[in-house]
Parts: structure tokens; C-alpha cells; sequence
């Protein structure tokens, strides 16, 4: 999300985009990327330049997919003190199967990520004895 919100204030190169989306590995930052490229809502362009330059902008569907975000960041933004002290007040919920925690049923799944570029919850192959 926060690369689409920085995406949707112009066009940005890798380094620029990197300071402005803070927090984020370089790994992560370009596989985020590559996902949004291959979902149509980010467009990469190389110019055959040296050094090389490659910018970063949205596509009409990426610049789309900010603008319905936006009231989201503000509704989390508005909530954020809300949201934060439930957090710290801990409410306990039930443990879910294998005694999960936070959230029931967690343990039953987990992310495949070889070979592909998103992460996709697929049910836990069982394990051989």
C-alpha cells in the first residue's frame, strides 16, 4: 500500500522511491514492485542511458487502486489511537486449532512463496514420517 501512496504523488526512480517508502527491504520493495508490474498497476520504464535510469510510475488502473485506497489510510489514520490502545489492552480471544493464538486457525497454513512471486495461502501439505 505505501508504495502505491507514494506512486500516486508522481514518478519515481528506485533510489528516490526507497527513501520514501521507509521501513521496506530492497528485497521486498522489488518484489512489491514486480508483483504491481504484473498486476498492471505499476509501469517500470529502463532508458537505455548511462548509468542506466528506470522510473517507476502508475498505470491508469494502479493510479485507480490508490484513489480507493486513500479514504482506507484515512479511516486508519483517523482510528489509529483506537486501534492501537485495543491492541495494548490485549483482549484475549480463544486459541484456534494447535493452540494458534491471535488467530484461529493460523497454524493450518502457510505461505508457499517458491517459484512464485506472491505469496498465496495454501493448505499445509502433510509432513513425511
Amino acid at each position: 500500500m505505501l508504495i502505491l501512496l507514494a506512486l500516486s504523488q508522481g514518478t519515481y526512480r528506485w533510489a528516490e522511491l526507497r527513501r520514501t517508502v521507509q521501513g521496506i527491504s530492497e528485497k521486498m520493495l522489488a518484489s512489491t514492485l514486480r508483483t504491481l508490474q504484473d498486476d498492471g498497476s505499476v509501469l517500470c520504464t529502463a532508458y537505455p542511458e548511462v548509468p542506466p535510469r528506470v522510473e517507476y510510475a502508475l498505470t491508469p488502473r494502479g493510479r485507480e487502486l490508490a484513489e480507493r485506497m486513500l479514504p482506507l489510510m484515512d479511516w486508519i489514520t483517523d482510528n489509529a489511537d483506537e486501534i492501537l490502545a485495543g491492541e495494548r489492552v490485549g483482549r484475549t480471544r480463544a486459541p484456534g486449532p494447535r493452540g494458534s493464538g491471535r488467530y484461529p486457525g493460523a497454524s493450518e497454513f502457510h505461505s508457499e512463496g517458491t517459484g512464485c512471486r506472491r505469496a498465496r495461502m495454501l493448505p499445509r501439505r502433510p509432513t513425511r514420517s
